[in-house]
């Protein structure tokens, strides 16, 4: 799979790679696990899984973004927040666009029905941590409200059109957040 341009349908090639190992696991839901002795059982699905999210942020973090640090012309970083339940540090691969020296990232999903677990995480911290390239970073939280959304929205629609595809395939409004560096 190469990191060049937005394939045919607006899917990132990322999101190609998640969809075709989604339609893997579901090949596999009829048998999850394999059994590797008495006590021994590996859930293929999970690990499938895990591995589809762990490589690209291992990439990026190995090569300082320039493996992964933009994926279908937008520009990614790795975001680090708590997870809303368990307090432990989450991190994800992003597209980001900056605005006035922040950092707006939008939990689109791909267009998913559901908003991504790493934006229900956002919503309930107040500060995370951004890695872009190899400059790691403290970032304060903030949800945009109906007024900024509108704005910022339509600046991201002007950087990269798929979204607003993204936004047609689902009910919900697909939220975006702001991230401002600490200083």
């Amino acid at each position: 799979m190469g990191l060049g341009p937005q394939r045919a349908g607006g899917a990132l090639p990322s999101q190609v790679a998640r969809t075709r190992l989604s339609e893997a696991v579901a090949r596999i839901d009829a048998a999850p696990s394999v059994s590797l002795g008495k006590d021994a059982r590996v859930d293929v699905k999970r690990t499938m899984m895990r591995a589809a999210n762990v490589m690209p942020i291992r990439l990026y973090r190995m090569s300082n973004g320039r493996v992964m640090g933009k994926v279908g012309g937008l520009t990614t970083l790795l975001l680090t927040v708590a997870g809303r339940n368990s307090g432990i540090d989450r991190t994800t691969l992003v597209s980001y666009f900056e605005d006035g020296g922040r950092y707006v990232v939008t939990g689109s999903a791909g267009g998913s029905p559901q908003e991504p677990q790493w934006f229900r995480n956002l919503r309930r911290a107040d500060r995370a941590a951004v890695q872009i390239g190899s400059k790691r970073t403290e970032v304060g939280v903030t949800i945009a409200d109906a007024s900024e959304h509108a704005v910022l929205w339509e600046r991201l629609v002007a950087r990269a059109p798929g979204f607003a595809k993204y936004q047609a395939k689902v009910e919900r409004q697909i939220p975006m957040a702001v991230l401002t560096p600490r200083t």
